[in-house]
């Protein structure tokens, strides 16, 4: 997983706990073929989102990501 950034916060818009609601799918395929990798989001933002995943990716891979819940 990458790094956290160092120092000041460079996030381009605020993070946010998702609620316990809320489901999470990931895939490898960007069009959500295969087996679903998620485990679960640990925040989530208007520009993307920190997951746990069973498996690594590769920093700037494109995934399948799907979230539902109560207001996404």
């Amino acid at each position: 997983m990458p790094e956290e950034p160092q120092g000041k916060d460079q996030r381009r818009s605020p993070r946010l706990s998702p609620k316990t609601a809320t489901r999470l799918e990931a895939y490898r395929d960007p069009t959500g073929k295969g087996p679903d990798i998620a485990l679960k989001a640990l925040d989530i933002s208007a520009n993307g989102a920190k997951l746990v995943l069973r498996e690594k990716v590769e920093a700037g891979q494109i995934l399948g990501i799907a979230l539902y819940g109560p207001h996404l």
